[in-house]
């Protein structure tokens, strides 16, 4: 997390230190584990842009079922992509001035996804949408569309984004000649 640790300042180095001395010996992407710590341990702007500096730099691997399967068939089950990671930052952590980080009142809402071709999308979400995806996240299960409590346009529009995929997708037969 370069960014967050070049805004600690002069005291960068003690943060860093006090970071390596309490991270575990894991197979966990760094950048994930420092924003683990950070969360904790610095202030939220700070937090906030390790979290999303993580999000960038580490996805989640694309979900290669909807790559392979598509997202647009109508489904009655839906599930989060699986590359999906949820963010909700109070400080403008995408811009990178020079001062302090911009508080954001309402917060910023972010879903991070992964396309499968080496690239990472940024979509910013109403809260209300963020609030039923996290939901859905945290139930780590398909739900239908009705269940989510988002009208019609707004599962269309988070279907094509790829954030939402069909749970089950359906068989076409065909005769071949």
């Amino acid at each position: 997390c370069p960014r967050t640790v070049a805004r600690l300042g002069e005291g960068g180095l003690e943060a860093v230190s006090d970071f390596v001395a309490s991270d575990g010996l894991i197979r966990a992407p760094l950048g994930k584990r420092f924003a683990a710590w950070a969360d904790s341990e610095l202030s939220r702007d700070l937090a906030d842009l390790a979290s999303l500096e993580a999000a960038l730099a580490h996805p989640l691997p694309a979900d290669s079922e909807a790559l392979a399967l598509g997202t647009s068939e109508s489904s009655e089950e839906l599930r989060l992509d699986s590359s999906v990671v949820l963010l909700e930052l109070a400080f403008d952590a995408l811009e990178d001035p020079p001062g302090p980080l911009e508080r954001l009142e309402p917060p910023l809402r972010l879903a991070c996804r992964s396309t499968g071709e080496g690239e990472v999308e940024l979509a910013e979400l109403e809260p209300h949408v963020h609030d039923a995806l996290r939901k859905l996240a945290q139930a780590s299960g398909a739900v239908t569309g009705a269940a989510l409590g988002l009208d019609d346009e707004t599962l269309a529009s988070l279907q094509a984004h790829g954030l939402l995929v069909p749970d089950r997708w359906r068989v076409h037969r065909e005769s071949l000649p």
